[in-house]
């Protein structure tokens, strides 16, 4: 059963929301941050608890090339700088074979990150790497959601928004962007965001284990 602290909601920058779970993971291997899917069950007992909007962070993060180019065989380094002034890379051993040759996006999923001060980098190790194929090239469209990514897909006709489409918010540039979701708000429930450049929000950190999901986070006043 999720549970939620109304009174204390602590935001954070992406980076900051992965150390809290890597460190709390030392005692119990168990938590985790939620990916896309579990997100998806649990907006459906937040509705209740919540009196405003929360953007909060899943575990995964959509890496996207220059539009109708495929990957290079080489470190994919997004050019343009976080908040903390440093570029993410994805190093080229993660990017599976078939990204050289078609145009599709990256899912990487249960990452850690390697926080390099002096090269003012941050390298992003995944354990679970995913192709997005016929992913959509425009923003806020609504697609059928992938059996295993659970990310919209592109469809021939525009879709509409139902139970079974999901909205994908996307960054018009090449590079690697955080996942989160909205809670509060029925109208963005089924909006799933990748459109900020790491540290350009700040938001919640829930965290899963093996007594549920809790917030945890500073209200902003």
């Amino acid at each position: 059963m999720a549970s939620l602290v109304t009174n204390r909601i602590t935001k954070v920058g992406y980076i900051e929301a992965k150390l809290l779970v890597d460190a709390l993971r030392k005692g119990n291997p168990k938590i985790h941050m939620p990916d896309n899917r579990e997100a998806d069950e649990m907006l459906k007992s937040m509705k209740s608890s919540l009196r405003e909007s929360v953007h909060f962070w899943t575990d995964e993060m959509i890496i996207t090339p220059k539009p109708g180019t495929s990957f290079l065989r080489e470190d994919f380094v997004d050019m343009q700088e976080d908040s903390g002034k440093r570029h993410w890379m994805l190093p080229y051993s993660y990017i599976p074979e078939p990204a050289f040759n078609y145009e599709v996006a990256l899912l990487v999923k249960n990452t850690h990150l390697e926080v390099e001060q002096a090269e003012n980098l941050v390298i992003v190790i995944p354990k679970e790497v995913y192709i997005i194929t016929n992913m959509p090239r425009q923003s806020e469209l609504w697609g059928i959601p992938d059996i295993i990514t659970g990310m919209p897909s592109a469809s021939g006709s525009s879709l509409m928004e139902t139970d079974e489409t999901r909205q994908l918010r996307r960054s018009k540039h090449r590079g690697i962007r955080p996942v989160y979701r909205i809670a509060g708000e029925s109208r963005f429930e089924k909006t799933i965001g990748a459109d900020y450049l790491p540290g350009a929000i700040k938001a919640v950190c829930i965290i899963n284990g093996s007594g549920g999901a809790e917030f945890t986070f500073e209200k902003q006043t």
